[in-house]
Order: structure tokens, then sequence, then C-alpha cells
């Protein structure tokens, strides 16, 4: 046994602590310690590491050796055969020197969660089974084995396992309900949550079995205006104990609805539910527009009278064209209703509304003038923020218009049947503090026409062109009080970030500042908490960080300052950003602020682990469009917080929004932020584009290599991409693109190179043609790229004749950039090449682009372009108040060209924006001068 070498593992939960399913664990590492008392010199080492799948529900594990080691070495040999991997290695670090008191991580890996429901329960066991080593002292040579005693540890995901028992063999099915069914009111959609009890020995359904535990949560994700109505039980069967209940539930009941989820939560072992085979709850939506897409269970127990634990139930997979449910709304073949400005479309226009006083009106249009109108009942529910106060008026019928809290009915039946184009139905009025946010008409609202054939009575359907409620609500500006509130948001480099006004309600992005809130903490501008004032602003513009917003407010003093940006996730973010977190990962290069760390926390877990860059990888991908756990795109930080802990900004909650108290001034100016662009861990976002402005070599850049088109057996034909250049980098990026009309992919294959799998393909866009494949260094190093094997197989179909691939198929920056990267971060383009080294035109010219270098510059601006095509170039410079400061102009042939601007050394500091312009294309940015 060997003398002062210790073996741990490092990275799992303390003293076998349980984990919550579905959260990855890693990474974690196994370290050699020398404590022999003087140096040592490595010559040879195995060993065996073990981890086990106790349940088999548990994904591959893959250890990987961690970058102690030069670029390109491998173990001498390695193994992998079930729960056991065995190295032989060599070589583990440079010149293999251990010194005394020092320690070295030899492998690293991570476990991830089972795969299944998301209270699946999952077990691991690791440990390491021996560990040899050779090595030399200045004793001599010594060949010895390293006590693993210490290495044997646990690995605990926290759930239930699947039933094991046959009977009663329970499994859960959603059934959906058929049109007319007699459950379903008109406007409803639903399905049966259904329970099977089989006797899976004898045969046949079980009945009075007794359930002291019974646990379902349904994912329901609806479109348009279907929500949740209630939850009924059959009333014949044992559910009847968990009385029905109206959605949103108020968690009286044993059911759970709203938002999109339902929950059924039955726990009482004094009274079991007693429920026989088949029998079901149904769940009931609504709505005159939308559909229920899907119903999901994503998790399931119970527990049988007499069982200690619970387990998890068979789930009935849902069976083709169950899913989506439209609603089964009547809807009117020429009649429709709409919100529409006070007055809008009359002739002459109604009297004007008192001062403070904001409204719309309702209008009924027919495209069918030989239908008369015998009846029209119309219901609207509004929804308000602020402190409001509504009302409502009705000129064709004042005593038809009753109006009950936010919800307005008119019902109206005329003395004889009349028809108009446009028939203006009822007006409704806000005064106060806050808005009409929105305005929803419910299944009541019909009509019924006399017709050549008879009586119709159908739904009409809403159509506002022009709703005035679309852009963030119908707000009342009359207020007592006038404050104003400004600063500036910038990223930490002091760059500053635009937040637009976008999406209904600033849902997309805006500046919210919101009244009476008690906690700077609570920084959830779409809370249900209902503030008197409240008001969305946004900043300059460009990368203008700047913002100064007028307060009018009559019944508040103190206001919250919260911004929320969650647009273009994949601006600033790319495949080197994922090289930077993994060195920080492995703590080869730890990332240099609190600011990056938090960027790099891509799935908001508040660590960062290698399932961030799992989730960064689908998004820049497009395998995913938005980021997981709630995540936003963009998260803005109190300029002024300190963090205690820079390499931990988790340490404590930091403010994400600032509470500005206004009771003994008039305003403040200084409510700063510093934003985050989430996954941008080099600050490569860019206010104007998508891309990013890196420092970047645009010559002589990274080629690969198209090579011989092979014509396969079945009439398909494969074409093998190939490096062709040997320059060592740490990471690509590519976006290709196929013309539809000629090629449709059969196959996609990643090439055999180290950390490159078809994971590493996005594949969501093939009806556009656009294939995505990136590749980084898994130990960070820079890599040579052989010319064999290749990158990336792509196998297509033909679907018509054409000459040249190039003519078909082709890199494309708007699909995904272009780029390699070295370990310093510098871009090199990437080129096509034919396999006779022809060069491929590898865009058309509404590819061009052009980039500024450097970014901020203080002396020697140039502006470097790609030119697809000979062309006119034309370039503009102003600084931030749109004054020309610079101008070229002239002839450019294809290719890549620098144009030096002279002048910008002269410019004074600051912002300054540039267009550059060529006969079919255009491209903006921002620069900064320092």
């Amino acid at each position: 046994m060997c003398s002062g070498l210790t073996l741990e593992i490092e990275g799992l939960p303390l003293n076998g602590e349980q984990v919550p399913p579905h959260e990855e664990v890693g990474p974690i590492t196994i370290k050699l310690t020398n404590n022999t008392g003087g140096d040592i010199t490595i010559e040879e080492l195995d060993f065996l590491l073990k981890v086990t799948d106790e349940f088999s529900n548990l994904p591959d594990v893959t250890p990987y050796m961690v970058p102690n080691i030069p670029t390109n070495s491998e173990p001498l040999f390695e193994s992998h055969e079930g729960d056991n991997h065995y190295y032989n290695i060599d070589e583990l670090m440079t010149g293999n020197v251990l010194a005394n008191g020092q320690e070295v991580v030899i492998l690293a890996f991570s476990i991830f969660p089972p795969e299944g429901l998301e209270n699946l329960e999952g077990l691991s066991y690791l440990s390491v089974e021996f560990f040899r080593i050779k090595y030399s002292d200045s004793s001599g040579s010594v060949c010895c084995g390293v006590d693993v005693s210490g290495t044997i540890e646990q690995m605990h995901f926290l759930g239930e396992l699947p039933c094991t028992f046959s009977t009663p063999y329970v499994s859960f099915d959603l059934v959906p309900l058929a049109a007319g069914t007699a459950a379903l009111e008109d406007c409803e959609v639903g399905f049966n949550v259904v329970i099977r009890i089989q006797d899976d020995i004898l045969g046949g359904g079980l009945s009075n079995v007794e359930f002291e535990q019974i646990y379902l949560e349904i994912e329901t994700p609806v479109t348009g205006n279907m929500m949740h109505s209630e939850v009924i039980p059959d009333p014949v069967s044992g559910f009847v104990v968990c009385p029905a209940t109206t959605c949103p539930s108020t968690g009286s009941s044993c059911y759970e609805c709203g938002g999109d989820r339902v929950i059924f939560d039955f726990d009482n072992p004094a009274m079991p539910l007693i429920l026989d085979d088949g029998e079901y709850f149904t769940v009931i939506l609504s709505g005159l527009n939308g559909s229920l897409d899907d119903a999901e269970i994503k998790q399931a127990k119970f527990r049988l009278k007499g069982e200690q634990n619970a387990c998890i139930p068979n789930i009935i997979a849902n069976q083709p064209g169950d899913f989506p449910l439209e609603s089964g709304c009547n809807f009117c073949n020429s009649v429709q209703i709409e919100l529409a400005d006070y007055g809008q479309y009359e002739t002459p226009p109604p009297p004007p509304l008192a001062t403070c006083e904001k409204g719309f009106s309702v209008y009924l249009n027919t495209s069918d003038i030989s239908e008369n109108y015998s009846h029209i009942a119309a219901e609207l529910m509004v929804s308000t923020s602020g402190n409001v106060s509504l009302s409502g008026n009705s000129d064709l019928c004042s005593l038809c218009l009753t109006q009950n809290g936010e919800t307005f009915t008119f019902d109206y039946t005329p003395q004889f049947p009349f028809t108009y184009p446009r028939v203006r139905l009822f007006d409704v009025i806000v005064t106060g503090v806050g808005c009409i946010e929105s305005a929803m008409f419910t299944a009541s609202t019909e009509v019924t026409l006399t017709t050549s054939s008879g009586a119709l009575t159908c739904n009409p359907k809403e159509n506002s062109p022009n709703n005035p409620l679309q852009q963030g609500g119908l707000c009342t500006t009359c207020f007592a009080g006038q404050y104003t509130v400004g600063g500036n948001i910038h990223n930490e480099n002091g760059i500053g970030i635009n937040v637009p006004v976008q999406g209904i309600g600033g849902e997309d992005s805006g500046i919210f500042i919101v009244g009476e809130v008690e906690s700077s903490s609570d920084c959830d501008p779409f809370n249900d908490q209902q503030a008197n004032c409240t008001d969305i602003t946004s900043t300059a513009g460009a990368c203008d960080g700047s913002y100064e917003f007028e307060i009018n407010c009559n019944t508040d003093d103190e206001f919250t300052v919260i911004p929320w940006k969650d647009i273009n996730p994949t601006n600033g973010v790319t495949t080197f950003d994922m090289v930077l977190i993994q060195k920080h990962i492995l703590g080869i290069s730890i990332l240099n602020s609190p600011y990056k760390i938090f960027a790099a926390d891509v799935d908001k877990s508040t660590t960062v682990t290698t399932f961030d860059l799992v989730q960064l990888q689908k998004i820049i991908l497009q395998i995913i469009t938005e980021f997981p756990g709630d995540q936003s795109s963009w998260r803005f930080i109190d300029a002024t917080y300190q963090f205690p802990d820079p390499l931990n900004p988790w340490v404590e909650t930091f403010p994400e929004c600032i509470h500005v108290d206004l009771s003994n001034q008039q305003g403040q100016a200084n409510v700063d932020f510093v934003a985050v662009k989430i996954g941008d861990v080099n600050n490569s976002h860019n206010c104007s584009m998508l891309t990013s402005d890196n420092t970047e070599d645009r010559s002589p850049g990274f080629s690969f290599v198209l090579g011989e088109i092979k014509e396969m057996a079945d009439g398909t034909i494969e074409l093998p991409i190939f490096a062709g250049s040997a320059e060592p980098i740490v990471a690509w990026q590519m976006g290709l693109k196929f013309d539809t009309r000629f090629l449709r992919l059969v196959e996609a294959n990643a090439g055999d190179i180290v950390g490159m799998t078809n994971q590493n393909l996005g594949l969501t866009e093939l009806d556009k043609g656009h294939i995505r494949a990136l590749w980084y260094s898994p130990d960070t190093r820079m890599m040579s790229f052989e010319s064999e094997p290749a990158v990336l197989t792509l196998r297509f179909e033909r679907l018509q004749h054409f000459d040249d691939i190039s003519e078909v198929f082709r890199l494309d920056d708007t699909v995904l950039r272009c780029e390699a990267y070295k370990e310093d971060g510098t871009v090199r383009p990437i080129h096509f090449i034919a396999s006779n080294q022809a060069p491929l035109s590898i865009t058309d010219s509404s590819s061009f682009f052009a980039r500024v270098s450097p970014n901020p510059f203080s002396q020697g601006l140039s502006l470097e372009v790609n030119m697809p095509v000979a062309s006119r170039l034309e370039i503009v410079f102003a600084d931030r108040f749109g004054r020309q400061v610079g101008r070229w102009e002239g002839n450019i042939e294809a290719g890549f060209h620098s144009v030096n601007m002279e002048e910008a050394d002269r410019w004074p500091s600051g912002m300054y924006h540039w267009q550059a312009r060529i006969a079919n294309g255009e491209v903006s940015g921002q620069v900064l001068k320092q």
C-alpha cells in the first residue's frame, strides 16, 4: 500500500444527502494528493471507477480527463463497460512531477437525474475499486496501490420508484371528451383522468381498491382565450369525496387548477379513497377562441392501504389525434364584434369624454345586410390595474347595459329586427389612476339573426384591428402628483444597454415604474399586486442606456423601478462563451467578475455546472428558443450593490429592482442598473444586431472542405465536410443553408472527433433549409483538425437536378455566425473550399456584413467588410445626436476588406453609430470611443 498518497472523490452532496429530482450533480472529481514528504515523478497509473445505476433509470455517465496533460495527450488505454470505467495513464501533467503537498484532479464527470416522470427516484453508488501507481522519488522507483477505502460514495435523487407488484396493476389515462359530450357546454373542451386498476394475473378490472394517497400533476398548455373552468368528479365514483372545484381553485378541495397545471392531491391514511377500475374525474376548459394543445402527466404516485411507501404508476401514452382540442364555439359567418377607440366610426362624433376620462367603444359589424338582428347579447370582462373606476354607456339602449364590477352585460331585443353594417353597442369609460389592461368577450356573447332560412343564433368572433388596449392597455394620465425618475442602464464595462418597450404591456421588454411596492425584493413587474400607479418607459435608444420618466401620481410617493428584457436570447451568445464557461467549471480560468458568473448560470439554478453548457448549446443551435427555469434573456442588478463574495454572486439575494422614496423630493436621477446578458460571459452582445462585435482577424480565415459527393445505393447523395485548416482552434460554429427546392435532408451525422456528437447539431428548421453545427474543445485547449475524418456528413435526397453543389448549399451567417475561435477569443471567419481547392461562393448579397475593430477603441479604428459581390460601398458614422462625423465611399471587389477611418482618432470620447450599405444590403452598429 502506498504511503503518503491519498485519493478522494469530491463534488457529491455531504453525508449521502438526497438530491431533488431533475437536478444535475457535478462536476464530480477524483483527486490524488501527494503527502509523501517529497516530490514524486509519476511514471504510470491505472484505476477502475465504478458508477452504478441501481434502478436502471439514470443517463450514462461519461467521465473525462481534466486538462492537466499536454494538448492532444490521451490515456494509454481506457475501457467503459456497464458500470465500470478503466483508465491506464502515463501522462498526467507536464513533466508528470507532483510536488509534496500538491494535489491533481485526474477525472471529472456529472451524474444527471433520472429519465422519466419528474418525481422518479434514482440511486447510484460510486467507488474507486483499485488505484495503482508507479512513480519515482529520491529513493528510487516505487510501485504500489493507493488506499481506496475512502472513495465509496452514494448519490440519491429524491422521489419514488415505479410500482413492482402486479395486482393491482394501476395506471392512469387521459381521455379527451368528444365534441357534443353532455359534460361540455358551448365553447368548452375537456378530458377525463381515468384510473385503470387491473388484475395482471387473472385479468379483468378490480373494485373497492383502497388508496391512502394519490398525487397527479398534469401539464395543460393552452392557446388563445382558453382557460381552466372547473374540475368535476364522476358523480358515481370514489372521486366524489373530493368536491368539484371552479378554477382558479382556492385549495379547498383535492383539485388545484389554474395557469397551465391541474393537480390532484389526496393523502388521508385514516379515510382511504375507495376506487373501481375505470373511475375518473373530468377537467373542463373554456374559451371563445383557442385550444388545449396537449395534456401530459408530469408527476404521479400512489400508496395503497397497508403499504409503507408510495410508488409510480404506469402512464398510458396519449394516442395520435387526441390533442389539440379546439373550442367548439358556434361563430357567425358574417357577424364580428370589435373593440375600437371611443366613437371611432361615428359621424358626427359622440360627445367628448371629460377631462381625466379614457374610453373605448364596442361595435357589432356585419358583411351581410340581408340578415337582420332580432336579439343581441354581449358580455365583456375587463381587467384593470391601479386605482381606477369603470362606467358604461349605451346610446343604442341605455337600459340594456348593466355592470357588475369589471363585467359589462348588454342584452338588447329590438322592437323590429334591423340591420346595419356597423352598430355601436356601448362604451366603457375609465377614470382614476391606472389602466384597463385587457378585455375579453365571454361565451355569452351571441346574436340571433333573421335569415331567409329562419332564425340563426351564433357567436360573433372578435376582430379588433385597431384595439385600443394593444399597446400597454388604456391608461388614465390625469394625476395631481408629478415626479421624475431617471438613470442609466449599462453593462459591467459601462456600455449603455437599450431597453425598449416591446410586447403587450411590456411583456417582452420595458422599464417598469411601480408605485407602493412594499419591498425592493419584489422585483417581478408581472406579479398580481395591484399598485396604485404603474407605468412603463424605455431607454433613449440604440446603445444609450439613459432613461428619464415623468410619473404623474396623486396617491403614491414611493416607487420601485424594475427593468425587464426578454428578447433575442442569442444576442452575444457564441460557442466561445461555452469555452469560457467550461474553463470556469474546471477551474482553469475562473470568470473574473460576479456578473460574468451570473451570466453563466443559464438554467437559473444559482450554480454554474455542465448542465448550463447543455442548455446554452441548445440555445445556440435553436433547439430551444428560450432560456430554461423562467430565465429571462437579460437580468438587471442595482449598480450600487457590492457582492459580498465576487466568486459566488448568490451568497445573498441581490437587488434586481430599486426602491425610490420621493416623499421629500420631486425626482431622483441616479437609479442605475448593471445589465447582464445571460449566456454571454465575454460581453459581446450588441444593441442593434443579434450578433457580436468581437475583435476579428479577417485573413486568412478558417476553411472547411466540401468533399466529393457520393451517390448512394438508395438514390440519395452523401456530402462529407472536412476541416481544411491546420491552425489550432478552441471552438467553431457554422450555419448552413440548403435550397429546399432541390434538396431534402435525410440524415446528418457528426464526425468521429473528440467533443463532437449529434448533440452538436441543430436540425429544428429543416423546413427552411437551415442546419446549425458547433464544436468546442472538451478540455478547452486549442486543437488542430486533421484532414480526416469528416467533421460532418450530410445525406440528402435530390429533388431536382443541379450542376454544382454550391448552387444549392452554402454557409449562411443569418442562420448562425460562421466563425472559428482561438484560445484568446480571436475570431476567424469560416470559408468553404471545394475538394479541388477552388473557392466557393458562400453567401449572396443578403449575407453582406461589416464590423468595426477594435470596439471599444481609442486610436486606429477600421471597418472590416465581407463583399459577396463587387459593389459600391458607402460607410457613414454619426454621433449620438445623429450628426455625421465620418464618411467613406467607393467601389470594392468581392472578398474581405478593411477600411481605415483615420478621422476617428480626432473624435471626442463617446458612443457613435455606424452604417455600411451596398446595393442589396445594409448593416449598422455602434462603437465606443474611449
